[in-house]
């Protein structure tokens, strides 16, 4: 407990000094890298996480995609950055884009393989209404999102990047799922965190939809509470993943000790 309580406290310093560098410069160039601290935290944690699972563990395969998901994130705000510092524009296939959906679609695996590992169901009926649910929603992307001034193929790809995001929020609610089942077991805590990160981190995808051209602009107000928005988002999945980590590790310790108090009493 006080190990975590050390990290809670590193995280919210690291999190008031970026925002302080923001509050004081949000525009400079040192800010935006900066920054980039932040969304590393959950690539190194889970990197950690997926070690403490050992080679072989079946978590250790869905962490291993989790930390995937989480570099592609990282190189999503990496390239973002280096992109305001040139003032690069792309029109179609942005490099970010393309990284945000490999990020989404990587976390989304990872998940889905957790949750397999840890045998949560879901009932056939909620099955089938998240698969037609998830037919509409994609033709009522590529209706109301397809620009039909470029090719039909064209609007299928940028449909199927935003159609990314919509994974994003059907990986929260399979956590939450998770979360329902761990309640009033040691797993509820490091996964009720991730939820609630990944909640966060989607409020930050809605604040940059609704104000994209404002934070592309690096208008004050918008671009401070979208990045801070999305920091508190980071450091609360890496903390989410650092007590799953810390929690394998203490109940291995126990297993462990007990295992050798047993076999003490034998020898006796």
């Amino acid at each position: 407990m006080i190990k975590t309580n050390y990290i809670k406290v590193v995280f919210i310093i690291l999190f008031l000094f970026v925002l302080l560098m923001y509050l004081l410069n949000p525009i400079k160039v040192i800010t935006n890298f900066i920054y980039l601290a932040i969304p590393l935290v959950p690539v190194i944690v889970s990197y950690k996480v997926q070690k403490i699972y050992g080679k072989g563990n079946v978590h250790s395969k869905a962490v291993k995609l989790i930390f995937i998901g989480f570099v592609f994130n990282f190189l999503t705000e990496l390239t973002a950055a280096i992109f305001r510092y040139y003032n690069i524009v792309y029109e179609f296939l942005s490099p970010s884009y393309i990284f945000t959906a490999l990020a989404d679609i990587f976390l989304f695996i990872g998940v889905v393989y957790e949750l397999r590992n840890y045998k949560i169901t879901i009932k056939p009926v909620y099955k089938y209404i998240l698969y037609i649910f998830s037919i509409i929603v994609f033709a009522v992307m590529f209706v109301y999102l397809g620009n039909w001034q470029y090719p039909i193929w064209q609007n299928i790809i940028n449909v199927s990047f935003t159609y990314c995001s919509y994974l994003f929020v059907v990986m929260i609610a399979l956590i939450a799922a998770m979360v329902r089942e761990f309640r009033n077991g040691k797993l509820f805590y490091p996964w009720r965190y991730i939820a609630i990160g990944a909640s966060v981190m989607f409020l930050g995808g809605i604040m940059l939809a609704l104000f994209a051209h404002q934070y592309r602009m690096g208008v004050g107000f918008y671009f401070i509470a979208t990045d801070t928005i999305w920091s508190v988002g980071y450091l609360t999945l890496g903390y989410g993943l650092f007590l799953l980590g810390d929690t394998i590790e203490e109940t291995r310790e126990k297993v462990f000790a007990k295992f050798n108090f047993m076999n003490k009493l034998k020898n006796l």
